[in-house]
């Protein structure tokens, strides 16, 4: 079994910062924000799977965490993920319930023709995936987690981090509110509650990522002004005042309303 006495002085300084900002994970803003920082640097990945419920049964949530997209819950479901999971789920189980690494070998269990994402390719061969999870043999709610990167980097030392880092992801998953129902996502998009088009929600996705208005305009081919006058729409629409005030509404569903004076 590693150990974190195994690693640098650097590498274990930045091991005991995300074992502590895993504690505080309640919301999946915050569970996007920590896969996406220093857990990057021991588990590199552009899509993260969290699978969560009695898997005998079928009875099981799934939730995605990814910058990229159209990589969402809700999109993928439909093209067969629900049966990607049961497989996962069976051969971690003949495996001994250790981790697992996988390369190409899950493609034909989806159905290209309805994925809208760029998870089909990972499974048909691009990349590496790794998969580990926990049991609970109390409550029968298993946990399933699955890694993918679009390159086979994903070697021995992965392996290794993703064994020491199992327990945190874990406890942060099981945190996050949305795991509870079948209707989560990476982020909860609430634009029919605000209204939002289809390109309003897009952009509104990308700032919560983080991205400049330059930024978003050169990802979408739009210009930064185009950007600035979709920003203005979505803050009349959802009754904000900034960009900070419009991610904090999305995150709470449309509960949080801007301080007044401000």
């Amino acid at each position: 079994m590693p150990a974190v006495n195994d690693l640098s002085v650097s590498d274990r300084e930045r091991f005991l910062r995300i074992v502590q900002e895993s504690l505080v994970i309640d919301r999946h803003f915050q569970l996007f924000l920590w896969l996406q920082g220093e857990f990057q640097h021991f588990l590199p990945h552009e899509i993260f799977v969290a699978m969560v419920g009695n898997f005998e049964s079928g009875n099981v949530a799934i939730d995605m965490v990814s910058p990229l997209p159209k990589v969402r819950a809700s999109n993928c479901i439909g093209c067969g993920f629900r049966s990607v999971a049961s497989e996962l789920y069976g051969r971690w189980k003949r495996n001994g319930y250790q981790l697992l690494t996988l390369a190409g070998e899950l493609g034909s269990l989806l159905v290209p023709a309805k994925c809208q994402c760029p998870v089909a390719p990972m499974f048909a061969g691009a990349g590496t995936m790794l998969a580990h999870g926990l049991r609970d043999g109390r409550t029968g709610q298993d946990a399933l987690y699955l890694l993918m990167h679009p390159e086979p980097i994903l070697g021995d030392r992965e392996r290794r981090m993703f064994a020491m880092l199992l327990p945190q992801i874990d406890f942060a998953c099981r945190r996050v509110v949305s795991l509870d129902d079948d209707s989560s996502t990476s982020v909860p998009l609430v634009g029919q509650n605000f209204a939002l088009s289809a390109r309003e929600l897009e952009i509104l996705d990308w700032v919560r990522m983080g991205k400049t208005n330059e930024e978003i305009g050169q990802i979408l081919n739009i210009s930064a002004f185009t950007v600035k006058n979709h920003l203005q729409r979505i803050y009349r629409k959802m009754d904000v005042l900034n960009r900070a005030q419009a991610v904090a509404k999305l995150e709470d569903g449309g509960r949080r309303r801007p301080s007044a004076g401000r």
